[in-house]
């Protein structure tokens, strides 16, 4: 059953909306002919909403978090590049057969809306390399605050394509330093 788990097919299919105050979502899950639809409901977003602002008040609040945030932000930068290679690998086990996107949005400071759009398509590039059907329309606004998503895609997942990347990263002596520097530190 394990080996059938690992090399059978994953086809999951998607569709997202997110307008002013709900979203909507529904995700397919498909295996050996078995189908599973997971719709969660809209109304969890406010409470979600709730949580995010309790949390960012607290953070501001705690200077541990904010120490521990910079050590992983140096972390961070000691291995971007296996993190990086790590997502490629990540993005090629992924075979895309759909994706259509929709998106229009703005934040309060126009430079945070420009430097959204830069990076958006950079990764819809890489999604568009190998997807056969990816269309997408991403409007920034930069005069008011606005998000609106309509996505939907359909891809396939295979598990075992997975870890050569996960192999990979975790062979990296700089990630394995960094994990027991975090570690040590931590405990």
């Amino acid at each position: 059953m394990a080996i059938l788990f690992f090399f059978v097919a994953f086809d999951v299919t998607f569709r997202f909306t997110l307008e002013k105050n709900s979203y909507k979502t529904n995700l397919k899950i498909t295996w050996l002919g078995i189908s599973r639809n997971i719709k969660p409901s809209s109304n969890k977003k406010n409470e979600q909403q709730e949580d995010e602002i309790k949390t960012e008040r607290s953070v501001k609040h705690n200077p541990t978090i904010v120490n521990d945030l910079s050590s992983y932000s140096s972390i961070f930068f000691e291995i971007k590049n296996p993190i990086f290679r790590f997502v490629s690998d990540t993005l090629k086990a992924i075979h895309f057969r759909s994706f259509s996107l929709d998106m229009r949005y703005g934040f309060d400071d126009p430079a945070y809306t420009g430097i959204l759009c830069g990076f958006l398509h950079a990764a819809l590039g890489i999604v568009k390399r190998s997807c056969p059907q990816c269309n997408y329309q991403i409007v920034p606004c930069f005069n008011n605050e606005i998000l609106e998503i309509d996505a939907s895609g359909s891809f396939r997942i295979r598990l075992y394509r997975f870890i050569p990347g996960i192999l990979r990263f975790m062979s990296r002596k700089v990630v394995i330093r960094n994990l027991w520097i975090s570690l040590r530190n931590k405990y």
